[in-house]
């Protein structure tokens, strides 16, 4: 259910915000408009501090809630991944986090904006990445779609709708929108948010502060990995098989149990269907 709702929110915004760079009559900020002043980077620096306190408050309590469904980047690499994991068994293996190339990266985009060198800032900051995208990619697209159904209308002899110029603003820029949609295609087709994970200032913060966040999933690493019983969430159990897979370098089948023939078995308490169930589950691992 909660996975329900936080996929619904996070479509919404980002086709909300997507229509916002998409619009040229203006006609959409009047409603929507709001929703790019819930941005975290772009609210801290108009030095909005109710949004920036309403979004901390956000993360202590249930953890990067930003990031998962109002932040417009990452639902658009949710999407990437999401086609990309259709066509695998084991979408994703477990890796170690790269904290130096995070907290370096965070420190490298507050020095430059802190310099003034906002361009190299911007290439960090989530929002202003996924506004280039939108601006110089998808909006050539909408303004043919319009001056088609302009067209089309006038020859009916209706004018509900009007041509308009189509150009590109900045050929630096066109181009630094392009290699980011690449680049974050191609990561979040093979792994996911892999930008969100290492690159974000916006996500390295929020990770940082949904460490202590009242709701999170945590995932217990045993000391020694022999005859420990661990305690997860369901939703953390995907996730732990993989973490298992990785490490022991064999597969795991039949929910967590090994293949037949071997020794030691495992055993398992478990829901009838962990991966709806918000109930824990109780594991032995060898």
């Amino acid at each position: 259910m909660l996975r329900k709702i936080r996929l619904t929110c996070g479509i919404i915004c980002l086709t909300l915000i997507t229509l916002l760079f998409l619009d040229f009559t203006g006609t959409l900020h009047g409603w929507f408009g709001w929703l790019a002043k819930i941005q975290f980077l772009p609210a801290v620096l108009a030095l909005n501090v109710g949004v920036v306190v309403l979004l901390i408050i956000l993360t202590g309590v249930f953890g990067r809630i930003y990031c998962s469904g109002i932040c417009p980047l990452g639902v658009f690499q949710d999407v990437a991944a999401w086609i990309g994991k259709k066509r695998k068994k084991l979408p994703y293996s477990y890796s170690p986090a790269l904290s130096l190339l995070r907290y370096g990266a965070l420190a490298i985009f507050i020095i430059t904006l802190v310099a003034g060198v906002s361009f190299i800032a911007t290439l960090f900051a989530p929002y202003s990445a996924y506004g280039r995208i939108a601006n110089n990619l998808f909006q050539p697209i909408w303004l043919w779609g319009n001056n088609l159904f302009a067209h089309l209308a006038e020859r009916a002899g209706s004018y509900a709708f009007y041509e308009v110029d189509i150009w590109i603003k900045s050929l630096p820029t066109f181009i630094v929108a392009a290699a980011t949609f690449v680049i974050l295609i191609l990561l979040a087709w093979r792994n996911g948010r892999t930008y969100c994970n290492t690159i974000c200032p916006v996500g390295t913060v929020l990770g940082f502060l949904s460490r202590y966040s009242l709701f999170r999933i945590i995932v217990k690493r045993p000391a020694s990995m022999l005859k420990n019983i661990r305690s997860i969430t369901a939703d953390a159990w995907f996730a732990w098989i993989v973490l298992v897979n990785a490490s022991r370098k064999r597969s795991v089948t039949n929910c967590g149990q090994p293949r037949p023939g071997q020794q030691k078995q495992k055993k398992m308490l478990m829901q009838p269907h962990p991966r709806k169930s918000m109930k824990h589950v109780a594991i032995s691992l060898p």
